[in-house]
């Protein structure tokens, strides 16, 4: 599905919530943590466009128990929406990667060795980023986001990889080494200081290669967000890889 069949479908959608009465809820609610009431609301007209967001402490939580969460209603005209999640904050180095349908890692190299991955460089010297996607079965408008440590700068490489939609002739070594296998299926890249981001309108089942170079330009020992993956569309579609420190020396 395109931009222009998603915009397409929320305004067939809003028009069905006028003609089924979705705007003219009237009900309360409640919601309950561990048997202990947290909050309480009104639905009407008034207030059916507001949020109301509540927090828990994660201190607050039982510990080697099963945390219970009740979200109740009462009769009335509407519906009640809501989510609820869990945020966990990790030293880096102590995330895990996840596969929620796709695969992905990255690994740094030395330019003139691109066979053991490193950890450190000295400054001022070009690393290989290369980003490792598995697809289990076939994804549609996939978007990878590679978060670069603060110590290195990506090279846009742009003018060498001005083909990314289209299949090469002819299959280098050197190209599987220095920009991947499967790269022209990327069919848009960005760079930017932080970050460097790939889409792909559709990646059949495989596994993808795809490496750039970045150029270690402050000194330091720095934190590295793990990669991720997603289909743009379906984001529940997930994956990410593990996070990891990278060193910068003089």
């Amino acid at each position: 599905m395109g931009t222009q069949e998603t915009a397409w479908t929320i305004m067939g959608l809003t028009d069905w919530m006028v003609a089924s009465g979705e705007l003219s809820a009237d009900y309360t609610y409640g919601v309950a943590f561990n048997d202990k009431p947290v909050g309480e609301g009104q639905a009407n007209k008034e207030t059916l466009h507001q949020t109301n967001q509540l927090r828990i402490d994660i201190s607050e939580m039982l510990k080697d128990e099963v945390n219970r969460l009740v979200i109740s209603r009462e009769a009335g005209p509407g519906n009640l929406y809501y989510t609820a999640f869990l945020n966990v904050e990790l030293p880096v180095d102590q995330i895990s990667a996840i596969d929620g349908g796709v695969l992905v890692k990255r690994d740094y190299f030395f330019v003139d060795d691109p066979s053991k991955p490193i950890t450190q460089v000295e400054q001022g010297q070009l690393v290989l980023v290369r980003l490792t996607v598995v697809a289990p079965h076939t994804l549609h408008y996939v978007v990878v986001n590679d978060p670069l440590p603060a110590g290195l700068e990506a090279v846009d490489q742009s003018l060498e990889t001005n083909q990314q939609g289209v299949v090469p002739n002819q299959f280098k070594w050197d190209d599987l080494v220095y920009k991947g296998w499967g790269w022209w299926l990327f069919d848009h890249i960005q760079y930017h200081d932080e970050h460097v981001e790939l889409s792909a309108a559709e990646l059949p089942p495989g596994t993808y290669v795809y490496s750039y170079l970045a150029r270690a330009s402050t000194i330091g020992t720095f934190q590295v967000v793990p990669p991720t993956a997603h289909e743009f569309y379906f984001p529940d579609v997930y994956g990410r890889g593990a996070g990891s420190q990278f060193e910068v020396l003089p």
